[in-house]
């Protein structure tokens, strides 16, 4: 059987939909294709130039150009919300599930009892608003990037903990949780305090590391998504 391989470059599209400032209206003007070639108009991509880049953004902003030899085309999202993942899950083919909206506050209590049940150290960090501090160096809560409440985060300091125990952590959570995607990532950080610190909440409902904040993009990062349990 022939085979064909799927590039994903994520955070790089080419406008919004037409119904945008209806449904999402913080997203109308959207084209972050569009704006970095407007900002660098002298960047050569020539290898995308050539499959067709600009031919699917619709203008040329910058020195590239349309591609005549290029088959390309582009696509409308089906999925609710402005998740990229679901977005790429389209790409190969699959019918995205309407997202359930879920704070983390809502099910923190079944994932610490069945954390502890399975032998892990687990405490509360917060006051009104929770997450959950695994074995001083993994923190849960709600994704703060991402639509809030569609995503849970498992934030580890690699240093302290291993991927693959952050991993089975990842799973217990997404064994207990009905949102679409739960992400286990981590870096290595010189202080699990970085992530503490890295806690905040928003709209009084959600609570979670801002990930960039915690340092665990900038050494050694690694990272799993645990999509749909059915």
């Amino acid at each position: 059987m022939a085979r064909f391989v799927v590039l994903v470059i994520d955070s790089f599209g080419v406008g919004a939909m037409k119904d945008v400032t209806l449904v999402r209206p913080q997203d109308a003007g959207a084209n972050t294709c569009g704006h970095i070639l407007s900002q660098l108009p002298h960047l050569q991509l020539p290898t995308l130039e050539k499959m067709g880049l600009i031919n699917a953004l619709g203008y040329a902003p910058g020195d590239m150009q349309p591609s005549d030899s290029a088959t390309w085309g582009v696509a409308e999202l089906q999925h609710e919300g402005g998740d990229t993942f679901m977005g790429h899950q389209e790409i190969l083919g699959t019918r995205p599930l309407p997202p359930l909206r879920m704070p983390f506050r809502d099910v923190i209590d079944r994932v610490e009892q069945v954390l502890v049940s399975a032998g892990w150290q687990v405490e509360r960090r917060g006051d009104d608003l929770q997450f959950l501090w695994v074995n001083q160096a993994v923190a849960i809560g709600d994704n703060l990037e991402a639509d809030l409440g569609q995503v849970y985060n498992i934030t580890a300091n690699l240093s302290v903990i291993s991927f693959d125990d952050a991993i089975k952590i990842g799973r217990i959570v997404r064994d207990q949780v009905q949102v679409g995607r739960v992400i286990t990532f981590g870096g290595l950080l010189t202080d699990s305090q970085r992530i503490l610190d890295a806690a905040e909440s928003k709209e009084g409902r959600f609570i979670g590391i801002n990930a960039p904040r915690s340092g665990a993009y900038d050494n050694g990062f690694q990272v799993v998504h645990m999509g749909y349990r059915c």
